[in-house]
């Protein structure tokens, strides 16, 4: 399957869907940035804000030459700077807390977190946050040999097999959970329990505070914020 704007290829229709929405609503998107997976109607603008957000992966430390991507920076190093030390200058100091950094890309992370209080990347994996993306990257690698089952439509991995079959019915649609009192069907069993009570009337999802009981845990959360907000 090919991207009819890039000329990528995708083993199924799902990945390429998945890939063709980089491109924006109208496929003007064309110029991939060479250190994430935003794209730009130009090669300029693309340059222009890997530049700006991602300085410090084009940029050599030691001697400031400039290069188009992250890799040929590393090669650049290994070689023409064998056997030195790459500088690590704290120029970069956050005027909220004081803190200094290497790179601004560093500081921006540290300053949209709330200089640490409201870390802004999850893992998806195990809920975990992190205030910087290097961080979080290093994270990610710990689970890449716990989960050995990969989803064919997006690449999610998991740690069972039974975790991926579940994943895997948004997008198939599949819905094995029958209701025995109408025609609907749902996709997981905790859905059909909560629909159950719709014909039931049990309300398994009690306050801890008061009496109040709900039929599903999204009622009894949205209770909670209003009344027990504590």
């Amino acid at each position: 399957y090919r991207c009819k704007y890039c000329g990528r290829m995708y083993s199924n229709p799902a990945r390429l869907k998945v890939h063709v929405r980089h491109h924006g609503p109208h496929g003007t998107l064309l110029h991939k940035c060479t250190c994430c997976s935003r794209y730009f109607e130009t090669a300029e603008d693309s340059r222009q804000h890997a530049l700006a957000t991602h300085r410090d992966r084009l940029v050599c430390n030691i001697c400031q030459k400039q290069f188009q991507d992250p890799d040929c920076l590393q090669g650049h190093i290994r070689y023409a700077h064998r056997g030195v030390k790459e500088k690590r200058r704290l120029n970069f100091v956050c005027l909220r807390c004081g803190k200094r950094f290497t790179s601004r890309s560093v500081l921006t992370d540290h300053e949209r977190s709330d200089c640490g209080d409201s870390p802004i990347y999850k893992c998806e994996t195990c809920g975990k946050h992190y205030s910087s993306y290097g961080a979080w990257k290093v994270h990610k690698e710990l689970h890449k040999d716990q989960l050995q089952f990969m989803c064919s439509y997006c690449m999610k991995r998991f740690r069972t097999k039974g975790q991926l079959k579940i994943h895997e019915r948004s997008h198939t649609g599949e819905k094995p959970f029958r209701c025995e009192y109408c025609p609907k069907a749902f996709p997981y069993r905790e859905s059909l329990m909560t629909h159950h009570a719709i014909h039931t009337g049990n309300k398994r999802f009690k306050c801890a505070d008061c009496s109040q009981a709900f039929t599903c845990a999204s009622n009894l959360k949205s209770h909670r914020r209003t009344h027990h907000p504590s």
